[in-house]
């Protein structure tokens, strides 16, 4: 009955969201209760639900977050900290900038989640010393990530996962810079618009409240 397995199937996944959002249950216990409703309703084998764990694109995530927590406790962050300040001279715009731009070079080699992970500290640390407003650096952190990570096959887990799909239909991958070209002129814009238009746009979250946070 193919229109049931479907029913069925937008039903795991109507649950699995209602999951995510309320976030009683841990993502990662969500997650293995799909794969089993999955086993249980057999639309999956447990050789096909489990397959995954095998992918390419899995293991190459893992490492880059392996790689991640690494430059953390090595106290990368704190180091990025000082040569920022050092290079901006406390000058609003020219932090923003420097900033920005640190963000795009570190998303593009790694996953851009775990750079926001990496760079948070230190936009908090920069904002402190710098005496400045922490949400006008928080914000562009999260945005350059996400445009920092278009430039490499490797800078979102997406681009890894359709890369690794397209084998799947006998087409060729991507290659590890084919992003490159597009992506540089798209953080390029985002950057423009960060240190011009944008920076005025920033929130001006009361100090207090965003260290709290």
């Amino acid at each position: 009955m193919p229109d049931m397995n479907i029913v069925i199937t937008l039903l795991i996944m109507l649950f699995a969201v209602i999951l995510f959002s309320i976030e009683i249950v841990p993502v990662d216990i969500v997650s293995v209760l799909v794969v089993l409703a999955l086993i249980f309703f057999r639309l999956l084998t447990p050789d096909q639900a489990f397959l995954g764990f095998s992918n390419t694109a899995l293991v190459m995530i893992g490492s880059i977050l392996i790689m991640t927590s690494a430059l953390v406790k090595s106290g990368v962050a704190d180091k990025i900290a000082h040569y920022i300040l050092r290079w901006s001279g406390h000058n609003p715009i020219r932090l923003l900038c420097i900033f920005l731009i640190t963000v795009g070079i570190i998303s593009s080699f790694i996953n851009n989640v775990a750079a926001t992970a990496i760079l948070l500290p230190s936009a908090v640390s920069i904002a402190r010393v710098a005496k400045i407003n922490p949400s006008k650096l928080l914000m562009p952190l999260s945005f350059g990530s996400m445009l920092g990570g278009m430039n490499t096959l490797i800078g979102t887990s997406t681009n890894i996962a359709v890369s690794e799909a397209l084998t799947t239909y006998n087409l060729s991958p991507f290659s590890m810079f084919e992003f490159t070209p597009l992506g540089l002129i798209i953080f390029a814009g985002g950057l423009v618009f960060f240190i011009t238009i944008g920076y005025f746009l920033l929130p001006a979250r009361d100090k207090e409240a965003v260290m709290e946070d």
